[in-house]
């Protein structure tokens, strides 16, 4: 199937052959037609009463009925609005609070994986504009009660394929004896029903083209162009009557448009499954090559074969069903997440303006009462105080001028009589006074959530009354939690059926404003596939993140208690959170500049905590290289440093080795100098040659001990 149609989510039809092996449990084409009549006649009513609830919240508020009997009595009608704040407060709370989807993974292994999988979830919100389409889903469940997100595909290449749209409730029936959340074990069928040109459709199904055209000419020529063979309301009549892309009709002429039905419906069919310790379930099919088949049975607890229901499509124009296949989504659910707003007993949705609708209604009735009575009297009069009909006619309209000018016949002002509804208007005003306060506590709008004055004085009772309000609007935020818990496993399942290759993601940090990019399923080296996010499985979680300005700043003063008692090698962290989560203007810059001052390497202190283990590996590395780096430098300076000491140590002993060598040279020739002494005293006399001797001795012994002192002083130390 082309691209052109974006609304049908499949790419291609089924063949004959296998039609003929559809589950004998699939449906016939006239069951599909019976389904559409069911699902459009049965929701009449409530169609009719949400349309209302949107009229009231746009303003319209008087019916037709009304505006002539105040018209009759003189009454202008006045119109004040108390939906229409009350609406925009809970607007408001979801878009300064919003809540995160989280995926959880239930092994070790998937639970470091879940954090990926969150940012694959953002990026795709991200992507298709997904926080303001959650808002508008959000504001449509809290007016008409009710409103679709579709998680499909997109087959536009210049896009991402996971597509995220908003389905107007106008434009979808489900079926009326199933569950408002789409449970498909109870839910027998959903349909979307757009108008589209004739053209589009047929480039939608060019192998339909002549079947498309006779059921367009056969419409066109047995009603005219505009049919309603199926349903009626308040809601389809003004549709139709503006040409929206809501009605009751399969064709419109004037355009050449129509308006075909895409409805998906579960049915049972028969399969294979492999079940694994960490919650795994994957179908065997035919599809599968013969290995990975062989590789399912060995590694799973067990295998199981059972009726289990699979999700189908089809589009049907008139009589004529256009395609007909299997959901090549990556689930067997419904592929929309309907947004609730509250449920009647019949689990019919409506908003918040249903049950202070009549009360808006009084506050307008009674406004505009105690207005004409401020200003308008009653005038009684006999007919002869002027001389015309007329001229009694105008005496009334002047009578009820601020500068009215009466004019009568002489005497005749006795016989007129002026009564004012002053006595009457406290009464109105304290009815309307007391509307006011129901519309109030029924909404849980008081004055305290709006941010109006009111009569409480202590900061305590200002937050018990907001609490209070916030109590009774609880119920539509539990609804959106779970109505956002659908969507996140509908876009799980996208994820892990359509990004099998290798993708960069854009991550933009919701608290600092920073990007960072996130590698998926990215193939190493060695063959592995680092970040595989195809496999697994996660469970949905809904965690807030306030943003308004009072819970801000809580949080923050929280941050600076936890840093008054914090450790020191803590305080650069904290004191950096506190600042990204508070209102300081050009917060980014100084993050950048305090970093380093508070020894803080940039860019860390946006890491998941896997990248953070990854970052502290590689640090401790890199520390360790460095450390045994440093280690090899000393241990070679140490030897170089021996190596030269040793050198010096040669030289000295050579150098003491020479000293001893003159030392004993020197004792040698005392010696014989010494024996020369003991001849010549021998010859001369014992006298003169004692003298002598002693002299030489003291001599020799001085140069005996300079010598050996000299020695010893140029020996290497030990």
């Amino acid at each position: 199937m082309p691209a052109v149609l974006l609304d049908f989510a499949s790419q291609r039809s089924l063949p004959n052959r296998v039609k003929a092996s559809l589950s004998p449990f699939s449906p016939k084409t006239s069951t599909l037609l019976n389904w559409i009549y069911e699902a459009q006649t049965a929701s009449i009513q409530w169609r009719a009463e949400s349309w209302a609830d949107c009229a009231m919240y746009d303003g319209d508020m008087w019916s037709e009925k009304d505006l002539k009997a105040a018209e009759e009595i003189s009454i202008d009608p006045i119109t004040v609005n108390r939906i229409f704040p009350t609406v925009e407060l809970l607007k408001g709370s979801q878009m300064t609070n919003r809540l995160n989807i989280i995926a959880k993974g239930r092994t070790q292994r998937d639970t470091e994986l879940g954090n990926l999988i969150s940012e694959g979830i953002q990026f795709v919100i991200d992507q298709n504009g997904g926080q303001e389409i959650i808002s508008d889903a959000f504001a449509k469940s809290i007016v008409p009660g009710i409103n679709y997100i579709q998680v499909g595909l997109n087959h536009d290449p210049r896009r991402e394929p996971i597509q995220l749209k908003l389905r107007d409730w106008k434009t979808v029936w489900t079926d009326p004896f199933g569950d408002p959340w789409l449970d498909p074990t109870v839910t027998r069928y959903l349909f979307f029903a757009r108008w589209m040109d004739l053209e589009t459709l047929k480039a939608a199904f060019p192998a339909m083209k002549k079947e498309i055209e006779e059921q367009f000419n056969e419409f066109a020529g047995d009603t005219g162009g505009d049919t309603t063979s199926f349903y009626m309301d308040e809601a389809t009549e003004i549709e139709m009557d503006r040409r929206s892309m809501s009605s009751a009709a399969w064709i419109k002429t004037d355009r050449q448009r129509c308006r075909p039905v895409e409805i998906w419906f579960p049915v049972y069919e028969p399969g294979i499954f492999a079940i694994f310790k960490d919650g795994r379930v994957v179908e065997i099919t035919e599809c599968m090559e013969p290995a990975e088949q062989l590789f399912m049975v060995e590694n799973a607890q067990r295998i199981v074969r059972a009726m289990v229901q699979k999700m189908w499509w089809s589009v049907l124009f008139g009589n004529v069903e256009l395609a007909r296949c299997r959901s090549q989504l990556g689930h067997d659910r419904f592929p929309v997440s309907p947004f609730i707003g509250y449920l009647d007993r019949f689990n019919l949705p409506y908003g918040v303006p249903r049950q202070i609708r009549g009360q808006n209604i009084e506050v307008n009735k009674r406004r505009s009462m105690a207005l004409a009575m401020l200003y308008k009297r009653r005038i009684t009069a006999e007919n002869d105080v002027v001389d015309t009909p007329e001229e009694l006619d105008e005496l009334f309209v002047e009578a009820n001028k601020l500068d009215g000018f009466m004019r009568v016949k002489p005497g005749a002002l006795n016989r007129i009589r002026t009564e004012d509804h002053l006595a009457k208007l406290g009464a109105q005003l304290e009815l309307m006074q007391l509307s006011e306060k129901e519309i109030s506590e029924i909404s849980g709008a008081n004055n305290e959530m709006m941010g109006y004055g009111s009569n409480a004085r202590s900061g305590t009772a200002i937050e018990a009354r907001q609490s209070q309000g916030a109590t009774i609007t609880a119920p539509l935020f539990s609804h959106l939690r779970r109505s956002l818990k659908t969507l996140g496993e509908l876009v799980i399942s996208e994820i892990q059926e359509f990004w099998t290759e290798e993708k960069v993601l854009r991550i933009t940090d919701d608290l600092t404003g920073v990007d960072k990019f996130v590698v998926l399923n990215q193939k190493t080296p060695d063959g592995r596939i680092q970040n595989n996010i195809t496999e697994g499985t996660y469970d949905v979680i809904i965690s807030e993140s306030p943003r308004s300005d009072t819970i801000r700043e809580q949080n923050v003063n929280l941050l600076t208690e936890w840093m008054k008692k914090a450790p020191p090698e803590v305080l650069p962290y904290l004191f950096l959170l506190s600042l990204e989560m508070s209102g300081v203007p050009n917060k980014d810059k100084i993050l950048a500049r305090m970093q380093p001052v508070l020894g803080i390497e940039p860019g860390t202190e946006n890491m998941t905590a896997e990248e953070l283990r990854q970052y502290a590996v590689e640090k401790a590395q890199a520390a360790s290289e460095a450390a045994q780096h440093q280690a090899q430098l000393a241990e070679q300076e140490l030897i170089i440093k021996m190596e030269s000491d040793q050198a010096s140590t040669r030289d000295d002993l050579a150098s003491a080795q020479k000293k001893l060598e003159e030392v004993k040279k020197i004792q040698a020739e005392t010696a014989k100098l010494l024996e020369e002494l003991k001849q010549l005293q021998f010859q001369t006399g014992f006298a003169m040659g004692q003298q002598s001797v002693d002299e030489m001795a003291r001599k020799s012994d001085a140069l005996r001990t300079a010598a050996v002192m000299g020695a010893t002083s140029n020996e290497p130390n030990s």
